[in-house]
């Protein structure tokens, strides 16, 4: 975590996080946050960030309700309608990477269900789950104007970039 310091712009609570201040009474996302210098979003919330010209909304949730096996992204949708306006939602907890980018009747926005680096185990083989390989769902934001240009993996961005 030590070099992630400076480098992060939040964190957000998850399962295992809550388990532990449930029975240690130690709340790991306030602490790492702290150490890491950036701000807590306990279960989740907006981010804003501007790039260049341009302020993109962040809305991020580690878990929500309304999950779908049949459209991953529904869950993040949802998540827009009751939770508030964002460009970029992001819910985790399941494993399978997913992204959705939708041209709305006031602007485009990008739905991301992140996959999870936890490795198959016998826990993911009972729920169902195989190794798909390590997909980080990301977008690039043009820093000119509002555009959101999302990938289904991190190398795949870096490659846009490199020839930007």
């Amino acid at each position: 975590y030590g070099r992630l310091k400076g480098k992060l712009l939040g964190v957000v609570q998850g399962c295992h996080d809550e388990w532990s201040h449930d029975q240690d009474d130690f709340d790991w996302s306030s602490y790492l946050a702290k150490y890491l210098g950036c701000p807590n979003m306990g279960f989740g919330g907006f981010l804003d960030l501007t790039v260049g010209q341009v302020l993109y909304r962040f809305g991020i949730r580690h878990k929500y309700r309304y999950n779908s096996s049949f459209n991953m992204t529904h869950v993040v949708k949802r998540m827009r309608e009751q939770f508030g306006d964002f460009d970029v939602g992001v819910v985790s907890h399941h494993h399978q990477a997913s992204y959705e980018h939708l041209a709305m009747p006031d602007k485009d926005r990008v739905f991301i269900r992140p996959r999870s680096f936890k490795g198959v185990d016998r826990y993911a083989r009972q729920m169902g789950y195989r190794d798909t390989g390590h997909q980080v769902p990301c977008v690039v934001l043009d820093p000119a104007v509002r555009k959101i240009t999302p990938f289904i993996n991190l190398a795949d961005a870096v490659r846009f970039l490199d020839t930007y």
